[in-house]
């Protein structure tokens, strides 16, 4: 298995597990069951611990890719770019929920006054991976590429 193969399979781990939990702490708030804002903050654990090796195995992949025909160096520093940001907004969502796992076991009861801003937490990490992972699937699936884009790559430059 190389840098390119963990990157594709750990990659949807973050995504799948940061819309299970924004529907389970959604529900949760608005059902005020503890069950759901416990198991949606367990989600967000394990989600944000697959985002660091995600992350970590973009460059490799990068490295294995660039020798590929049809390479975009724009794309995939779109990609990083990304990335880069989303992984920021997952490690202080991951921190919080964890936070509040830990204070909820502690009192036996999760604040809504905590659970709304990890909540929010949630939404924007979500849509970050989402965009992420949106600009990633565009490096090696030009059937998805913006045909008006002005991105271009190593084939369109030897043509």
């Amino acid at each position: 298995m190389n840098g390119a193969h963990l990157h594709l399979l750990l990659n949807h781990f973050p995504l799948i597990g940061f819309v299970f939990s924004f529907l389970l702490l959604a529900l949760g708030l608005f059902r005020s069951n503890e069950s759901y804002v416990r198991t949606g903050f367990l989600i967000i654990l394990l989600s944000g611990m697959f985002a660091i090796p995600t992350y970590l195995a973009g460059e490799p992949a990068e490295k294995i890719i660039e020798k590929l025909p049809g390479f975009s160096e724009k794309l995939v520093e779109a990609h990083e770019e990304a990335a880069e940001l989303a992984i920021w907004f997952i490690g202080i969502t991951t921190l919080a929920a964890g936070a509040a796992l830990w204070f909820a076991n502690k009192k036996s009861v999760t604040s809504k006054m905590i659970l709304r801003p990890i909540l929010v937490l949630n939404f924007i990490s979500l849509v970050l991976i989402g965009r992420t992972s949106n600009l990633g699937g565009k490096i090696s699936h030009p059937e998805v590429r913006d045909t008006n884009s002005q991105v271009s790559t190593s084939q369109d430059r030897d043509k």
